[in-house]
């Protein structure tokens, strides 16, 4: 067992918890938006301080991510209380989060230079890396790959 396994089960579902919190600030300040809709779950950011550059309604993305941390959160606490081995709830957490990440810049309305080369922007190639981090360990740790 590595010393770090015993600490990232309650760092992972902590960081799920304030992330409900953190995603909900972004929501209200206009920090995460997602790409223009016509859905009637679009929101409309309006003000001179907001730096969102569509004026039409926009996907809610962080009110997403929130509700996903919620039930993430959720689901991993009562893991967590179920399962005793060390850092397998970390490591889900991180690739449960890196999915979530990764499945929802698509919808993202912001850019960045990675998108305009691959198709994918910076954050997506971190949650690949988390994906595949997550993934490795917990076939280690299940026994798969020695």
């Amino acid at each position: 067992q590595q010393s770090h396994e015993k600490y990232i089960d309650v760092i992972v579902v902590s960081f799920f918890f304030a992330a409900i919190i953190g995603y909900l600030a972004a929501l209200l300040g206009g920090q995460i938006y997602g790409k223009p809709t016509g859905l009637p779950i679009g929101i409309v950011y309006q003000g001179e301080d907001m730096n969102i550059p569509y004026t039409s309604a926009v996907i809610p993305l962080a009110l997403f991510y929130s509700l996903l941390s919620f039930t993430t959160f959720t689901l991993l606490y009562i893991a967590k209380e179920l399962n005793k081995i060390p850092g397998f709830i970390g490591y889900m957490g991180i690739g449960i989060f890196s999915i979530i990440l990764l499945v929802g810049e698509f919808f993202s309305g912001a850019q960045d230079i990675f998108h305009s080369f691959i198709g994918i922007n910076l954050t997506q190639v971190g949650a690949i890396v988390g994906i595949f981090t997550s993934g490795l360990w917990l076939f280690r740790k299940i026994g798969k790959i020695k």
